[in-house]
């Protein structure tokens, strides 16, 4: 997918940069695959005096999709995700699934700080809500989860 147009955007104005940040770090956190990491680069490198405004607003918005993944799970279980998550079935089905079935069994909440993974994060976040984890406390660990993995970005670029 191209995203050159949208880069163009993001350098364009601090504000218009944000919006279009937060946008696709929302989406990156849902199943849409959108790279939240490019764009917090491009935006660090191109204003580079709203270092923590963009960490943190990125961290924000990419929780926020992270919990639109826990309410899918959370809703749904009894229609879609049943059929995914029961235990019978997970240890025939893919290994992803398995892995967070796993996670959230043994440690709970806590292993949502790996939220921010590929795949595995939003299987994780679905698993949270199948398995009606306490919500707060899964967005804080999803937040730190994801504040960490942009702030060591933020550190690598400068």
């Amino acid at each position: 997918m191209e995203y050159s147009y949208l880069i163009e955007l993001v350098k364009q104005n601090p504000i218009l940069g944000l919006i279009i940040l937060g946008v696709v770090c929302f989406l990156s956190a849902t199943l849409l695959p959108f790279p939240s990491e490019l764009f917090l680069i491009v935006y660090l490198k191109t204003f580079t005096q709203y270092k923590i405004l963009a960490i943190v607003y990125a961290s924000i918005f990419n929780t926020a999709g992270g919990l639109v993944s826990y309410i899918i799970g959370y809703t749904l279980k009894n229609q879609i995700l049943k059929r995914n998550f029961n235990t019978k079935k997970i240890r025939e089905k893919n290994k992803l699934k398995r892995l967070a079935y796993f996670y959230i069994k043994k440690y709970g909440s806590m292993c949502l700080v790996l939220s921010w993974l590929p795949i595995v994060g939003d299987f994780l976040c679905l698993a949270a809500g199948y398995f009606k984890l306490n919500v707060y406390i899964c967005s804080i660990f999803m937040l730190i989860g994801k504040l960490l993995r942009y702030i060591i970005i933020a550190c690598f670029i400068n």
